[in-house]
């Protein structure tokens, strides 16, 4: 299967929409994790070479900076059954790897632990806020996750409300 380049996000022309006056965000849902779920939490186990999911790469925080956008909305991936079936026959992927088993026998969907995606929102928090950028996590779940939700909700807020002051 051949890699399919990604879109230049400054065709969006965020900085022109933005400077006038009209706030703007890019979305990263869904959000593909880099490694399987637990790699970055520490709770699983995994051999020296891990295989790695090429669909999503912190440098996209870079291309989003680069088109002149200042908020970012992430929400993590959460797959189906039918969803990984489908996938599965359509690429020849099967991602069913990413996931840890005791995870995804508790829900109906694919989906990463709770530890593993507060990695991945915590990061990009930090990406955003050494850019004194706002954060919103799209989460549908009540866990920890949701704390970084609210922090971002509420940075998103403020900074809507500065510009709408004219600051």
């Amino acid at each position: 299967m051949r890699r399919v380049p990604a879109p230049p996000v400054s065709a969006c022309g965020c900085a022109a929409i933005d400077g006038s006056g009209f706030h703007v965000a890019a979305r990263i849902n869904p959000l593909f994790p880099i490694y399987p779920d637990g790699y970055f939490a520490g709770t699983r186990e995994f051999p020296a070479k891990v295989k790695r999911l090429r669909y999503f790469d912190w440098k996209l925080i870079d291309m989003i900076a680069d088109a002149g956008c200042k908020t970012i909305i992430a929400g993590f991936l959460r797959l189906s059954t039918w969803n990984i079936r489908w996938i599965r026959e359509k690429t020849g992927k099967d991602l069913t790897y990413l996931f840890d088993p005791t995870t995804k026998q508790r829900n109906t969907a694919f989906h990463f632990g709770i530890e593993e995606k507060r990695y991945y929102y915590e990061k990009i928090r930090d990406l955003c806020d050494a850019r004194a950028w706002s954060l919103v996590c799209a989460t549908t779940e009540t866990s920890p996750t949701r704390h970084s939700a609210t922090y971002g909700q509420t940075k998103m807020t403020a900074a809507m409300e500065r510009k709408s002051e004219g600051f």
